[in-house]
């Protein structure tokens, strides 16, 4: 796709010209003219490759990037997402030298430009992830592939062992380390959030003080700062390997005994003798079956060993580990059974349809869930499903083992597979409102005319991946969320289907027309773009007794945008929540 400058609203245009201040073009940089002629092209790819490209080596390119982030990118959020702001985080990569350094440091330490530190630390994210792969991979593109590939599969201690020889290798006095307890101190929790992950890719003993006094701080304040609060848990678990859970006072208690003996290597060394070996253990899975079909299935457990048993249904194509750490909450009063939603080539000894293609065999599936809570001991369980397919899958199980399932709860569900349509023209006309061609033309994308073609066709990959993406935002309260595309590529799985339901099922079909009894809680993120609220009213009426908690700041992840009232409601439906099994032990 060629950086040319298309047709913005000339409000925007004049906006970019302004926030760039370009001086007249023939005394101007290269990369100055690229980036003024396609900030505002309706092409993100463009737009990414604008900010991808400035020299960073002085502080005149810095200072162009934060003009953006800073001045331009609030105003449309959708339109400058987490993946053009990516390609200021390529470019911050490349900001070395002592001018670069002071201007940086600047930033961090003197300003109020929250989405510039929040870039800064990532674009140390991305460095030290790229540090890592060049060290193992050298010029050699496939290994370097396979390192990138190994690097994004692990978490923790595993990761640990992988990157500290590169950090200490690049970074010995450490200088980079001080952005992060820089970005950390900062008044901004949206700036303290992005040092909590800078944490956790660099990870140094210096940062479990900061944790601990954080932890403390925030321990009276944990309604207005929550997603900070797990944040910090989960990364002194991380880098600690305990687990002392919400009490502050055993955490210190912990570290007074062994600071002065705790060393990261020594835990590295005791729990991953060879890093060599990382990522050759292989998945851990169950293999069960229903209806004559194997299936392959990976489950996490974690949370209270005594809580309520809860199943976690993914959205399909992602491990489940994207709920944490904002399931933490919840992990303090259930017992969380994480679900990896099976790919198509899990499943061994499917059907063939006439036309040689296989349908996700979402019944199966429902069937294949419960009998591996069975064999897990558990004879009656909740039900988390996050999404319109997990949701769909949540009310098969629901129907046809209603013995052993004992509470729904849905994210954003859909009351038959023909409300996809009218889910798509929400998307097409949020994205005439928003003048958005990327939405619009995405949704046309999706829309097929009678002639079996889509009614839209992009011009090139880039397009094609840019209306992918804009059409996904459209999921998230604020798509500008760098933790959006960490998700993507951390948590997304190669290959299966992504489609896990044909557009025939209908609620009440599942149901046999006859609505069960069990408590029902819906959650609806209201700014959801992908979710008619009428249909889910639908799904709310059906269920005689539905809860429907909504999230006005929410879209399609409450635990994400809103983790507090997302924790609360939980606890609300589960907390004290006893498993018809007790209630019988207690008559008799």
């Amino acid at each position: 796709m060629k950086p040319v400058l298309n047709k913005p609203a000339v409000a925007l245009f004049c906006l970019a010209s302004s926030v760039l201040s370009l001086s007249s073009l023939p005394a101007a940089e290269e990369w100055e003219i690229v980036l003024r002629a396609n900030i505002t092209s309706e092409y993100s790819k463009t737009r990414h490759d604008s900010l991808k490209q400035v020299d960073t080596s002085t502080p005149k390119g810095l200072k162009a990037i934060w003009n953006v982030l800073e001045k331009l990118a609030p105003r449309d959020p959708l339109r400058y997402d987490w993946f053009v702001k990516q390609g200021a985080y390529e470019a911050l990569m490349a900001a070395e030298g002592e001018d670069s350094q002071k201007e940086i440091l600047r930033v961090l330490k003197g300003s109020k430009y929250e989405n510039s530190k929040e870039a800064i630390i990532h674009s140390l994210i991305y460095k030290i992830r790229q540090q890592f792969e060049k060290d193992k991979g050298g010029n050699e593109e496939r290994k370097v592939e396979h390192y990138k590939e190994l690097l994004r599969r692990q978490r923790g201690i595993q990761y640990f062992a992988l990157v500290l020889p590169s950090i200490r290798k690049h970074d010995p006095e450490k200088k980079k380390f001080e952005w992060i307890t820089t970005a950390f101190a900062d008044s901004s929790s949206r700036v303290r959030l992005a040092a909590l992950q800078g944490m956790l890719a660099y990870p140094d003993k210096s940062s479990i003080k900061l944790l601990l006094d954080n932890l403390r701080k925030l321990e009276k304040k944990k309604g207005k700062y929550f997603n900070e609060w797990v944040q910090t848990r989960f990364a002194l678990e991380a880098l600690t390997g305990q687990y002392y859970r919400d009490n502050v006072d055993d955490w210190f208690k912990w570290w007074d005994a062994v600071k002065d003996q705790f060393s990261l290597e020594d835990r590295i060394a005791k729990e991953v003798p060879d890093p060599e070996e990382i990522g050759r253990e292989g998945r851990k899975t169950k293999v069960v079956r229903s209806g004559g079909v194997e299936v392959t299935v990976n489950m996490k457990v974690a949370g209270k060993k005594d809580g309520y048993p809860l199943l976690v249904l993914p959205q399909r194509g992602f491990s489940p580990d994207y709920f944490r750490p904002s399931f933490h909450g919840v992990e303090e009063f259930c017992r969380v059974y994480y679900i990896e939603m099976p790919r198509i080539e899990d499943f061994k000894g499917l059907v063939r349809e006439a036309n040689n293609l296989v349908v996700y065999p979402t019944e199966i599936l429902a069937g294949a869930l419960a009998e591996l809570m069975k064999g897990s001991g558990l004879d009656e369980f909740a039900i988390f499903s996050h999404g319109r397919g997990a949701s769909t899958l949540g009310m098969h199980m629901t129907s046809k083992f209603s013995s052993a399932v004992t509470r729904l709860i849905m994210v954003n569900p859909a009351s038959a597979g023909s409300e996809y349509s009218n889910a798509l023209k929400n998307v097409e006309r949020e994205g005439r409102k928003r003048k958005n061609p990327e939405v619009y033309n995405g949704a046309n994308n999706l829309f097929i005319g009678q002639d079996g073609k889509p009614v839209y066709e992009p011009q090139d990959s880039a397009e094609k991946s840019g209306i992918a993406r804009a059409r996904e935002n459209l999921h998230y309260a604020d798509p500008s969320r760098p933790e959006i595309g960490v998700s993507k590529h951390l948590h997304r799985l190669a290959g299966g289907t992504m489609v896990m339901n044909d557009s025939k099922w209908s609620l009440k079909a599942i149901f046999k027309y006859k609505a069960p009894r069990l408590p029902v809680m819906v959650m609806l993120g209201q700014l959801d773009t992908w979710t008619p609220i009428a249909d889910v009213t639908r799904v709310s009426k059906f269920f005689p007794r539905c809860y429907t908690s909504k999230f006005p700041r929410s879209a399609g992840y409450p635990f994400w945008s809103d983790p507090y009232r997302f924790t609360k409601e939980m606890e609300k439906m589960l907390g004290k929540a006893k498993l018809r099994s007790s209630k019988k032990k207690k008559k008799d």
